[in-house]
């Protein structure tokens, strides 16, 4: 791929200094042959990706009530189109590359703190999930941060640690953002360049920054997801998170590498398009394959769910460890909550007939809230 992207007279020595328009781009992409096949390939992959994210949302209601579960999955299923049509975008459009990068990367922000409230969600409540966790001693030795600290102790999941990883996770939703409208701001008066690796260069400092940020946020999340995956094998947390990863670790290493490449000239400049220009598609062309390539392997895990929404086995042996059948799927308060869970404890409530009316209505569930 960089091979083709990369075409250009080698006997030229003359560099382009300015972003082409895209009406530049069309005819560029229009007179190479392979640019041409190149360009076909990355718009049909991304009109795939859409067509899989649908295929993907329907599937997914299928399984899922509506409610704020259902909410949560779909901003996560929706990161891959997204970003294949940002991509995409800057692809077309070079001049719109930032732009379409801050549309982006405020998705995933939201994305990253859906991730966050739909582990919460899979437990019944935060009050639920630290009542299920207590006894849990989580490491706070963890990639990408701390791996190697092993002198960090062990902690037992409370409110105020969870609100703390809250707000360790919250601040890439706003740093990660902000960086980008301050990008924008400097490109606009001729101070950003994208790919652009110097001491003056405010690329280097504003994708540190949001590499700092987004390091931190993965780490709190492995924090909690490591504690998680054991009382939520059922709900494939463990895939979920890894594709969350990938997707913000890929998003700001690749760009970083690619710079550097562009910086030392592995990838070079031409008369049409400068190296950093250059480093910029190719990173548009990476992202519309890979998320093409996620969303394929996203969708063969979710082929995997079953569903366990009202399964009276399923939910009597959900019960007896802890954990609440069909609350997940019910927006009530955190008092009424605690009391249905005390009710499902009991043994009057340990009744295959009894939780199979509860899984089929609400009805215990309402009274409960209304009582409260």
């Amino acid at each position: 791929m960089i091979d083709i992207i990369m075409l250009n007279d080698t006997n030229e020595t003359v560099c382009a200094t300015t972003l082409v328009t895209s009406k530049e781009m069309f005819e560029w992409n229009t007179s190479h042959i392979s640019s041409k096949l190149l360009l076909a390939t990355a718009s049909v992959l991304t009109c795939l990706t859409f067509c899989l994210f649908l295929e993907s949302f329907k599937y997914m209601t299928s399984k899922v009530p509506f409610g704020a579960r259902r909410g949560y999955l779909a901003w996560l299923i929706g990161i891959y189109p997204v970003f294949s049509a940002t991509s995409l975008t800057g692809i077309y459009i070079p001049r719109a590359s930032i732009l379409a990068n801050w549309c982006a990367n405020i998705y995933l922000a939201v994305c990253i703190y859906a991730f966050l409230m739909l582990t919460v969600n899979y437990f019944g409540g935060v009050m639920v999930m630290v009542e299920r966790l207590k006894d849990t001693k989580i490491r706070l030795n963890r990639p990408p941060l701390a791996c190697c600290c092993l002198c960090l102790p062990n902690i037992i999941l409370t409110e105020v640690h969870f609100h703390r990883i809250r707000i360790a996770v919250l601040q890439v939703c706003v740093i990660r953002p902000l960086v980008l409208f301050i990008a924008a701001v400097l490109w606009a008066d001729g101070i950003y360049v994208q790919a652009q690796i110097s001491k003056d260069s405010a690329f280097v400092y504003l994708n540190t920054v949001s590499l700092i940020s987004t390091l931190i946020a993965v780490y709190s999340l492995s924090i909690l997801h490591k504690a998680s995956v054991e009382p939520l094998k059922g709900y494939l947390i463990k895939s979920k998170f890894i594709s969350m990863k990938i997707v913000m670790l890929t998003t700001n290493i690749q760009n970083l590498v690619l710079a550097f490449l562009s910086r030392f000239g592995v990838i070079e400049c031409s008369t049409h398009f400068s190296s950093e220009v250059r480093a910029n598609i190719l990173y548009n062309y990476l992202v519309v394959f890979e998320t093409f390539f996620m969303l394929f392997i996203g969708r063969l895990i979710l082929s995997q769910w079953k569903d366990i929404r009202c399964n009276p086995v399923d939910t009597l042996s959900m019960a007896s460890s802890g954990l609440p059948p069909n609350i997940f799927d019910l927006d009530i308060n955190d008092a009424a909550r605690r009391n249905y869970i005390s009710l499902l404890k009991s043994v009057s409530m340990m009744d295959e007939t009894v939780v199979k009316t509860a899984c089929e209505n609400s009805r215990i569930v309402k009274t409960l809230e209304t009582d409260v």
